[in-house]
């Protein structure tokens, strides 16, 4: 029976019989034994209904394996060709990278890594998205990606680097008009300044005493003065004395170790929520993007350990 699709192996080694006119020296090139190179090659002619020689001993291509090899020569090459270009997409310090990153963590942290790594690396482009959560379409089209908090599909690999958490905090200003909190229930009394989707606030206490058999947490439901569906206006919004706010301590250490901002409540804060690199596959990453993760996985890890 005739089949549309011939076999690759057969196909090769017609072809390597017709170059080195010898079916013992195509099996040398092709490690494989004379007796497999006939079968492969007697199979190709079963499967196009005819004979591709028109003698064996001496070697003589028939009509139609003359014309069969002049068209199958051009297609293996290039195969060899399309070949050689994956090994090169594969194996080579060059191309596009697509990386899918949370905003914020971007701009605090990741934005100058990447601009170390683009000097380091010139031929490789990195092409950041910026997206807080993981978005399936975005998904199908990403290399690597950083996400907080949040689970990848179950195929694919995470890595975690480090933890992230919220903390409250205001300016100087603030504190000395409204003064501080002293527990979690007071925040009710102060102007509080909101993430969008953050209108539930959730604290736990860094210790335990010896009466609680697990950490103690504290739960409001906020009304904030000012909300807004973006960190970067919320941090801005207490750098200019707003009120109280809840953001990430990535975001807020620089501030706080440069005494612009004040800590409220600094032995509450929100459960810790992982910050991870996560990636399609292992084993066949392109060199260029396991390049990239050599590259931010030791540096995020160093900084991130640096805001527990």
């Amino acid at each position: 029976m005739k089949n549309d699709y011939p076999d690759l192996n057969s196909l090769q080694a017609f072809a390597v019989v017709v170059r080195l006119k010898s079916f013992t020296a195509a099996a040398a090139a092709l490690g494989v034994s004379v007796a497999t190179v006939t079968r492969w090659v007697n199979e190709l002619e079963r499967e196009r209904l005819c004979k591709l020689f028109s003698s064996r001993k001496p070697l003589r291509l028939s009509v139609a394996g003359e014309r069969y090899f002049a068209q199958l020569d051009k297609l293996l090459l290039e195969l060899s060709q399309v070949a050689n270009h994956l090994d090169d997409e594969m194996m080579a310090l060059a191309g596009d990278i697509n990386l899918l990153a949370p905003v914020n963590f971007s701009y605090t942290i990741l934005a100058d890594l990447l601009i170390e790594f683009a000097n380091a690396y010139p031929d490789i482009n990195v092409q950041l998205r910026l997206n807080d959560d993981l978005d399936k379409q975005l998904l199908a089209h990403t290399d690597l990606g950083i996400v907080i908090g949040l689970t990848p599909p179950e195929d694919w690999i995470a890595r975690q680097l480090g933890q992230s958490c919220l903390i409250l905090c205001a300016t100087p200003e603030y504190v000395k008009k409204h003064g501080l909190p002293d527990t979690p229930g007071a925040l009710e009394h102060h102007h509080l300044v909101a993430h969008g989707n953050n209108l539930h606030w959730s604290l736990y206490a860094d210790t335990v005493t010896a009466n609680d058999s697990q950490l103690p947490d504290f739960h409001l439901d906020i009304k904030p003065r000012f909300c807004v569906k973006d960190m970067g206006m919320v941090e801005h919004a207490v750098i200019r004395g707003l009120g109280i706010g809840n953001l990430p301590r990535f975001i807020l250490q620089p501030l706080l170790d440069n005494n612009e901002l004040i800590q409220v409540l600094p032995q509450w804060h929100d459960q810790p929520r992982a910050i991870s690199m996560v990636y399609p596959h292992r084993e066949y990453l392109p060199r260029r993007v396991r390049c990239l993760i050599d590259f931010l996985v030791p540096r995020l890890t160093d900084i991130l350990n640096t805001y527990r």
